[in-house]
């Protein structure tokens, strides 16, 4: 994480970090290390949300220790009173919502002027609402808390791979969407991995050498591919188009 925020911090990219709790010692730690928004999961109440604000902003807004020579500085502090008004202004704290409780208390959680936005939890949302195979129920309380944030002049973003929930949010004016895990996107890319070019060796049957290709994976998995072009191998022999056996695993 630390390597993550510092990056981010240089090129100018807000971090966004989920946590795992709203302790004192875990979101000091984060912000230390450069880490400038945060993102409370199960967000309930205004209360919830408050409990970030205290121990990610400096006085008078909350109570973020000082200690200002680490990474959050780049390791060179400006005086102390301008970088915690500065500190303060780019601490970004969203809540996510994914309970009946959350949107119930919406408005209150969104009136607090430290709260930045809100993110959407949809599949946890959809457990608490007891609907999980009513996918029409859920989008209608999704736009309820979309419009809520849209009335409140700030930005609302959604956690979801579902084309349908990403389409309808974005019609309502939601304003960041994260598309998944980076784990379902890898596994997504190799399901659908079929059919594409994939780097990698064929066996020369002249002189037995490897000749590194690009193939369309389409037979068995780690057997077969195609070779779209003709290729030469070092030894001269031309490797036609067709069908090869290769190693390469889909």
């Amino acid at each position: 994480i630390a390597q993550f925020a510092i990056k981010a911090k240089l090129v100018g990219i807000d971090m966004i970090v989920r946590i795992g709790d709203s302790s004192r010692g875990h979101i000091i730690k984060l912000a230390d290390m450069g880490v400038n928004s945060f993102l409370l999961p199960m967000t309930n109440s205004a209360e919830d949300i408050e409990e970030v604000i205290k121990y990610a902003k400096y006085p008078p807004i909350g109570q973020r220790g000082v200690s200002t020579t680490r990474a959050h500085t780049l390791y060179n502090p400006p005086p102390l009173v301008e970088y915690m008004e500065k500190a303060n202004r780019e601490m970004k704290i969203y809540a996510q919502i994914e309970t009946v409780m959350g949107e119930k208390n919406i408005k209150e959680i969104l009136d607090n002027p430290n709260v930045s936005g809100i993110f959407i939890g949809p599949n946890d949302l959809s457990v608490d609402m007891n609907c999980t195979n009513d996918k029409d129920k859920v989008l209608q309380t999704i736009v309820n808390i979309i419009e809520a944030a849209n009335k409140a002049n700030k930005p609302c973003g959604i956690i979801t791979g579902d084309k349908k929930l990403i389409d309808t949010s974005i019609s309502h004016g939601i304003k960041m969407i994260s598309v998944g895990s980076e784990l379902n996107m890898l596994i997504k890319g190799c399901q659908e991995g079929k059919g594409t070019p994939r780097l990698t060796e064929v066996k020369c049957p002249k002189c037995g050498e490897y000749v590194e290709v690009f193939i369309l994976m389409g037979g068995p998995i780690g057997k077969t591919g195609t070779l779209a072009g003709d290729e030469t191998c070092v030894c001269g022999h031309v490797l036609p188009a067709g069908s090869y056996e290769t190693d390469y695993e889909q």
